[in-house]
């Protein structure tokens, strides 16, 4: 069935600060359709069409929107300043240290506990025509000092959605001083449905390289490299999440490093398939890396859509980025994730769903 291309606004919902966060809906022409709140930049639903029964939603969410302004989670959101983990929260920046929010013990996660999956986005809506695909651009600027952060940095993360059945997400950042920047997508992905409440073991899983970043008991980076666990380079050998996932350190995730994307363009990074739904999922980007998480940490004490528990592993993430503590200290295996006055630093990521 062919669509007119169309964005939507929804719904809104009051926050504790008086504001209204707006839930937009953007429309491909075949249909694709993905549901976004403008706080924190989050995809909230994301309906996967098939060619044998209803969409399955394939992202973990709430059903009450209010409750994406208490989430500890990151469900959906764009995480950041700098995505991933800051050791002891202490940033050295060309000799200057600066302390930034420590919300998880001893250490900064994901921007802290007000980063920007904690910020109101402003968001305009984009339909393309020609190519059938519809658009929701969203802007922030992060005031200097912000969670502990140098420097003012505006932000455009776009969510595009194509004909082609793929979401689409892109991000720009300029600042005024030295800064690190390390944006990414943080959405739970669930094939088998995320409103049912089911774990995702028996869903498989590949990931295009064998080389992880190197952590420590804290699973903190140390710079160095080290081969993964049991690499899955490919769909033919796609393993069980399930296995995967208990041969993973802590049974959490690993950072997977790739080789430099030529002039830019996205590259096969991992996939997930699940037999049950008939729906596979190919992850493309441009980044160097890619955090992988299993969803250890769910432990059925969490509610979401339709009132269903999120057991463990009920979501896995796919988190393209940078090195969280690549900063240009000479030597790094990583590339500097160090954005200066005068530069963009641009990242394209594509979700692309097969069924």
């Amino acid at each position: 069935m062919v669509h007119e291309a169309s964005a939507d606004k929804l719904k809104q919902v009051a926050l504790r600060s008086g504001e209204k966060a707006t839930l937009w809906s953007i429309t491909s022409r075949s249909g694709f359709r993905a549901e976004i709140l403008d706080l924190g930049a989050t995809l909230v639903r994301l309906p996967v069409p098939r060619p044998e029964g209803d969409p399955v939603d394939v992202v973990l969410g709430y059903e009450d929107l209010s409750r994406y302004e208490t989430d500890s989670f990151f469900l959906g959101a764009v995480a950041g300043r700098v995505a991933g983990r800051i050791a002891h929260g202490e940033l050295r920046i060309e000799g200057e240290t600066f302390s930034l929010d420590r919300n998880e013990g001893d250490h900064h996660l994901h921007g802290g506990e007000n980063g920007l999956h904690a910020q109101l986005w402003d968001a305009q809506p984009v339909i393309d025509e020609e190519s059938g695909s519809a658009s929701l651009v969203l802007r922030y600027t992060s005031p200097d000092g912000e969670g502990g952060y140098p420097g003012r940095v505006d932000i455009t993360c776009t969510y595009t959605v194509t004909a082609q059945n793929e979401l689409c997400f892109e991000t720009a950042a300029i600042t005024d001083r030295a800064t690190p920047i390390n944006l990414t997508h943080h959405s739970y992905f669930n094939l088998a449905g995320g409103d049912r409440g089911i774990s995702t073991r028996d869903q498989a899983v590949y990931i295009r390289s064998d080389e992880v970043s190197e952590t420590d008991a804290a699973m903190i980076h140390t710079g160095g490299t080290v081969a993964a666990n049991h690499p899955v380079m490919d769909e033919s050998s796609a393993r069980q999440l399930g296995a995967f996932v208990d041969d993973l350190p802590y049974r959490h995730g690993d950072l997977y490093r790739f080789d430099p994307a030529a002039n830019g363009e996205v590259r096969l990074l991992a996939g997930m398939s699940c037999q049950g739904t008939g729906i596979g999922l190919q992850i493309l980007s441009n980044t160097e890396c890619l955090q992988f998480y299993g969803g250890e940490g769910f432990d059925g004490s969490l509610v979401g859509k339709g009132g269903v528990s999120y057991p463990s592993r009920a979501g896995v993430c796919f988190e393209c980025q940078g090195h969280p503590q690549a900063w240009g200290e000479e030597g790094s295996r990583f590339a500097s994730i160090l954005v200066h006055p005068g530069e963009v630093q641009k990242s394209k990521t594509i979700y692309r769903f097969i069924s």
